[in-house]
Formats: C-alpha cells, sequence, structure tokens
C-alpha cells in the first residue's frame, strides 16, 4: 500500500505506512529500504543514509538499498563513499529488477558499465555535474566523473578528469584504477599495467584493479 501511495504522489501517506509496519516487524529489511527512498526523494538525505544502513545490517545483499545509498550521499557532496559504494554492487544483478528513478539509474550505468548513459543534461549528468562544479578541488569528485565518462565512451573527457583527480591527491587508488581501466580500452597496455600496479600497491588485492589488471 505504501508504493500505491507513493506512486500516487502521497509520500506523507506511504512514509506513515511504513513507519507502522517497521513497528509490527522491526526486521522488515525491504521496509527500511523503501522508507530510504521515501526520504532521499523528500531531500533528506541523512535519515535516508540511516535507514539504508538499516537495511543492509539486516540483509548485506539489498543491492538497492546500496546503490540508493550511493545516491545519498552522491546528494550530500560525499563523493569518496559514493564512489565506493557504486564500485562495491555486483554487476551481475540482472538490469530488470532496478528502479528506473534517477538515483537508482546512476548507480546501474555506473555498475554495469552501461555506453548508453543518456544525454548530457539528463538527471544523472545534472548530479554528478552539480557536485563537480560545487567542489573542484574534490579529487573523489573528478575520479568519479571520469569513471563515469569511461561508461559513457567519452575518453578525453575521462583523461582529463582522471589527470585532475591524480594532480588533487597523488595517491588516490581509484583515480589509479579507472585511468588503468580507461588505458586498457584504448589500447595501451603499458600504461595501463603501470596505474593498476600503482593502485594494487596502494589498495592490495583490490577485486575490481586484480580483475582490470588480468584483463590487459
Amino acid at each position: 500500500r505504501s508504493e500505491v501511495r507513493r506512486r500516487t504522489g502521497k509520500a506523507a501517506a506511504a512514509l506513515k505506512d511504513l513507519d507502522e509496519a517497521l513497528k509490527i516487524n522491526p526486521t522488515y529489511h525491504l521496509a527500511y529500504t523503501w522508507r530510504g527512498r521515501l526520504h532521499l526523494n523528500r531531500k533528506c538525505y541523512k535519515a535516508a543514509v540511516s535507514d539504508f544502513n538499516r537495511a543492509l545490517k539486516l540483509n548485506p545483499n539489498q543491492l538497492r538499498a546500496r546503490a540508493w545509498r550511493a545516491g545519498a550521499y552522491w546528494k550530500m557532496g560525499n563523493c569518496s563513499q559514493a564512489a565506493i559504494e557504486f564500485d562495491a554492487i555486483d554487476p551481475r544483478e540482472p538490469q530488470s529488477t532496478w528502479n528506473r528513478g534517477a538515483i537508482a539509474d546512476a548507480a546501474r550505468r555506473a555498475s554495469h558499465g552501461i555506453v548508453n548513459w543518456g544525454a548530457e543534461g539528463d538527471p544523472f549528468w545534472l548530479d554528478v555535474e552539480e557536485v563537480v562544479s560545487g567542489q573542484p578541488l574534490n579529487a573523489w569528485a573528478h575520479a568519479f566523473r571520469g569513471r563515469c565518462f569511461i561508461g559513457a565512451g567519452k575518453w578525453a573527457q575521462a583523461a582529463t578528469d582522471l589527470d585532475r583527480a591524480l594532480q588533487l591527491d597523488p595517491d588516490l587508488a581509484y583515480a589509479y584504477r579507472w585511468r588503468g581501466e580507461l588505458f586498457r580500452r584504448m589500447g595501451q597496455p603499458h600504461k595501463a599495467l603501470a596505474d593498476l600496479q600503482r593502485a594494487l600497491k596502494l589498495e592490495p588485492g583490490h577485486p575490481l584493479a586484480k580483475k582490470f589488471k588480468a584483463e590487459i
């Protein structure tokens, strides 16, 4: 019922329904997920993160909660945590199960490396640009936008952002990891290997860096 009310624009009533559901069953992880999503839509980002945390504590495999938590972190300007969350989402999750909202789409695109990222100016890109323009000296913001550009097939822009990220923070393993993947896709294996080895030196055993290195 709460979902029906949410879809018909009755967010306050939907929130009340979820509050009641959690009073009856405080271990119902999906209720925390959907309540967190309502908070996210209402721009109550701290409350959203709190609910997503509870959902993931009860069910660590709740990928939508993780995706929306990443979106909340991004909206809060916590670029580093958002980027880490996006990369932690299992890329094998079928796309058909994802909600089509802008935040979930951002997480889905980031986690699957989808090439068709939509036109610049859609809600996802507006979110990305807003954070980067608001934090021009944030290495994580540039690194994440660079990672997004890789997914969009915009390699020149990706290189510019990842280079800028490493100028701002020369020890940012995340930027080395994704610049290494960029070099791999561009057919520059020596540069790719150098960046991925640096990433693994900074974060030994990181699964994505190991995966990218194995694909060179």
